[in-house]
């Protein structure tokens, strides 16, 4: 593993370690895995620039520091960047790794293989890196505390960090391989079976039990439905697949509802309110209406239990509010707005006046979660570490704010 810090490359000469591995890949077209990095964005408008590089193969990984050489990239870098010969794998490089090369160097590179895309056009539905890593049987850690350290850091990156770079890069180029190497997956309107050559009229087109009840009909070119006039069909596997389409089964109902006798509603929708059509009324056999929203007519039962589940039917079957749960709820309303928030603020932030203050900037809040977002700021940040306090995030997906040195909760004290 090379780590090698841009402000510390001769700017003429333009060496350093790893170069040489780097403009061999580039000259023979041969592919890299690639990554990048940047210090976490704090907010929507935050832009932070990228701060590590990562190129690696089989055997090598190139961690390129870059949050202290500006837009500045040595030739070697450029080349490989710019050449369309040689790839460059990464995992979803339309997202935010397109804009970071933007605002950061002022281009895009080319070349690049988006293993996310190439894992979709094989029919597989993970499409993170670690996802993908563990499909194939690879132990990746992918540590989510790592991804968020701060790549701009003016020490050296510690162990895990260099390890957690070094990984992202390499594991992505060996799914390259593996990925590539799978079959692409067939388009929905081209069935297995029929691409393995069942597209011969003959056994593969033979009628199987129930169909005939269900329109499907042989002729000599093949299969055809008669309920929806399409054909001919040479797989059996292409009529099935027909059979479940939803035109072929709202045909189904129709035919099924042209009956003599009206459709059985199963005994939980009818304590709903649906009932069925009997032809006498203004519901046709086969339709079915909500007595308790005066909705419908609906042509399924599938399209009525939609409507049981919409926020219409609730509003109207919803049974009448008990007092002493409306007491409750007020009360809840009327309680002190701070309180089951307070012991995840620092210790910094006071309550004065029924309002929040953060003594380090200043800043003031009338409810904790406008506090959250202050302190998870950029100014927020700078003011931590210019004072030496321990700088925090707030993690949406637990809906609280964590030291980003340790990943741990933030705990007030007496909390």
């Amino acid at each position: 593993i090379f780590v090698v810090d841009l402000r510390d490359v001769n700017w003429e000469t333009e060496r350093f370690e790893g170069s040489d591995w780097l403009e061999e890949r580039t000259r023979n077209n041969l592919p890299l895995g690639w990554d990048l990095e940047w210090q976490p964005d704090r907010s929507k408008d935050a832009g932070n620039p990228i701060a590590l590089m990562q190129f690696a193969d089989e055997s090598t990984s190139l961690l390129l520091r870059t949050h202290r050489s500006g837009s500045w990239l040595p030739a070697s870098v450029m080349k490989a960047l710019m050449s369309e010969g040689c790839k460059k794998i990464g995992v979803g490089w339309d997202g935010s790794d397109k804009h970071k090369m933007n605002i950061t160097f002022n281009f895009l590179p080319v070349g690049i293989e988006d293993l996310a895309l190439i894992a979709k056009a094989k029919g597989i539905p993970e499409a993170g890196l670690k996802g993908l890593s563990e499909r194939f049987g690879y132990k990746m850690k992918k540590d989510s505390l790592m991804a968020r350290s701060n790549w701009a850091q003016n020490w050296p990156l510690s162990q895990e960090q260099t390890r957690y770079a070094a990984e992202d890069a390499y594991f992505t180029f060996l799914l390259y391989d593996k990925l590539r190497a799978l079959p692409d997956r067939l388009p929905p309107e081209v069935p297995a079976a029929e691409a393995a050559g069942a597209g011969a009229c003959g056994d593969a087109a033979e009628l199987q039990p129930g169909w005939e009840e269900e329109g499907i009909v042989r002729k000599a070119d093949g299969l055809w439905c008669t309920l929806c006039d399409k054909g001919p069909m040479t797989a059996v596997l292409v009529m099935q697949r027909h059979m479940e389409g939803v035109k072929h089964r709202k045909k189904m109902e129709q035919k099924r509802g042209s009956g003599a006798s009206p459709a059985e509603v199963p005994e939980e929708y009818a304590a709903e309110g649906i009932v069925t059509g009997d032809g006498t009324g203004d519901l046709q056999i086969g339709q079915f209406k909500c007595v308790h929203c005066d909705a419908g007519p609906f042509t399924s039962l599938a399209t009525a239990e939609a409507h049981l589940k919409s926020k219409r039917h609730q509003k109207h079957t919803a049974p009448e509010p008990d007092p002493e749960e409306l007491a409750a709820e007020l009360a809840e309303k009327q309680k002190d707005p701070f309180a089951d928030r307070m012991w995840n603020l620092p210790d910094y932030v006071k309550l004065e006046d029924n309002m929040l203050h953060c003594t380090l900037c200043p800043a003031k809040a009338h409810a904790a979660i406008a506090m959250f977002n202050h302190l998870n700021g950029d100014k927020h940040a700078k003011k931590c570490r210019s004072l030496s306090h321990p700088e925090v995030l707030f993690i949406k997906e637990r809906d609280r704010m964590e030291v980003m040195d340790t990943g741990k909760p933030v705990v007030r004290t007496n909390f």
